[in-house]
C-alpha cells in the first residue's frame, strides 16, 4: 500500500492531482494493494520466516504472486521517481525544484537502500544481511519533513484556497479592480 500512497503523493506535489480521479489511475492505485494484501494475507506472497544471524527473514514464495508484488513495487516506484524527476526540471517557481530535487533525492536514496538490503543482497550473500527497507523510509519521510518545513512543501494558504474556489466554480466570475479593470476571472467565464 505504500506504493500507492507514495504514487499518490507524487501525483499531487507535481500538480497532476486531477489524475487521482481519472479511473484508469484510481482504478490500479486502489485494486494492487488490495490484490497484494490478499496475496499476504492467504500466505501466496511471503510463506515462512526464517532465523537469520540477524533475526526473523521473510521467505517470499516463487509463485506468480511475487512476480505481481516486484512488478508493483518497481513500476509504481519508478513511475513516481520519474514523476518527480521531470518536474524537478521543469518547475518554473525556484522553491518548486527545489522541493522536488530534496523528494527525488530522499525517494532515490530510500528505494536504492532498501532495493539493495532487502532484494539485492539477500540473493546474493544468501540470507546474513538484514531487512532495512522499511528502516530506509526514514530518508524518504525526512525529505519530506525538509520540504515541507524549509520550503512551505505543498502549503494551504488563503490565496490557493481562493484559487482553487475560483477554479471549481460552475458560475461565471469577473473579478473587476477599482478602476474597473479585469483583475481574474475563472474557466466557467473563459467558456462563455
Amino acid at each position: 500500500t505504500i506504493f500507492s500512497l507514495n504514487l499518490a503523493f507524487v501525483l499531487v506535489f507535481t500538480h497532476r492531482g486531477h489524475l487521482l480521479k481519472k479511473w484508469f489511475v484510481f482504478l490500479p492505485l486502489a485494486a494492487l494493494p488490495v490484490l497484494v494484501l490478499a496475496a499476504q494475507f492467504s500466505g501466496r506472497l511471503i510463506t515462512d520466516y526464517s532465523l537469520s544471524t540477524n533475526g526473523w527473514r521473510s521467505v517470499w514464495s516463487t509463485s506468480a504472486w511475487t512476480a505481481v508484488f516486484n512488478v508493483y513495487f518497481l513500476s509504481f516506484t519508478l513511475l513516481a521517481l520519474g514523476l518527480v524527476f521531470r518536474f524537478w526540471r521543469k518547475a518554473k517557481l525556484t522553491y518548486e525544484r527545489k522541493q522536488a530535487r530534496i523528494i527525488f533525492a530522499a525517494l532515490f536514496v530510500a528505494t536504492v537502500l532498501g532495493s539493495i538490503t532487502d532484494i539485492v543482497l539477500p540473493r546474493i550473500v544468501n540470507s546474513s544481511v538484514p531487512e532495512l527497507a522499511v528502516v530506509f523510509m526514514v530518508p524518504w519521510a525526512g525529505g519530506i519533513y525538509y520540504a515541507r518545513t524549509r520550503y512551505s512543501l505543498m502549503n494551504v494558504t488563503p490565496q490557493a484556497a481562493a484559487d482553487d474556489i475560483l477554479a471549481t466554480m460552475p458560475d461565471a466570475l469577473l473579478l473587476l479592480g477599482p478602476g474597473g479593470r479585469l483583475v481574474r476571472t475563472n474557466q466557467a467565464a473563459l467558456d462563455l
